[in-house]
């Protein structure tokens, strides 16, 4: 399509024996308006994406805490507490180099 929307069906034709030429139009069509272009549709399809992703992520969310629920219930985590009952000392040896002992003990939990 010709800029401007214009159409032509041109032939060139000799005008005399020197073989000058010209170009004869047979039809030329009328200049047509301007019309611009609707924008593009926006795809839903980002939107629609976007709000399963959050879905997806939510759903997550709440499938963990009911698993830490879980697991608090079962296991009921606490600070353990100990005490030694008692300490022995079994073998103590001293010399120039070194020192050697030996250590018995009770432990409750």
């Amino acid at each position: 399509m010709p800029i401007g929307g214009t159409y032509a069906m041109c032939a060139p034709i000799a005008l005399d024996s020197k073989c000058s030429r010209r170009i004869k139009c047979n039809s030329i069509s009328p200049r047509t308006a301007y019309q611009p272009q609707p924008p593009p549709r926006r795809s839903h399809h980002r939107g629609c994406c976007c709000l399963w992703m959050t879905l997806l992520i939510i759903i997550l969310i709440f499938l963990v805490a009911i698993g830490g629920i879980m697991f608090y219930v079962l296991y009921r985590p606490h600070r353990h507490s100990f005490s030694v009952n008692s300490l022995q000392l079994s073998r103590f040896n001293l010399t120039n180099t070194s020192l050697t002992s030996s250590f018995n003990f009770y432990v409750t939990v």
